[in-house]
């Protein structure tokens, strides 16, 4: 299963995939896009965190599934919820 990070930067958002593999984007739907691009063919989780290091919201990525990321709620409201 495959983990995918995004969290605050300096510089914007990270998206941390693997070591080595670390992307940084001024924009945080910016990342959340390149993480669902990445995501697309894998079985997973994407995990976006806010600047405290909390969970802000948990997206579970499925092979081939269109739906999109929606960062408005929180894994609380619907920990069931299947964002991608």
């Amino acid at each position: 299963m495959t983990v995918i990070e995004i969290r605050p930067h300096r510089w914007g958002w990270k998206v941390f995939e693997a070591q080595g593999v670390e992307s940084v984007f001024p924009g945080k739907r910016q990342a959340m896009s390149y993480a669902e691009g990445r995501a697309w063919f894998r079985l997973g989780e994407i995990r976006i965190f806010d600047s405290r290091g909390n969970l802000e919201d948990c997206a579970v990525a499925r092979k081939n599934d269109a739906k999109s990321l929606d960062a408005t709620s929180s894994p609380a409201d619907n920990p069931s919820r299947n964002y991608l």
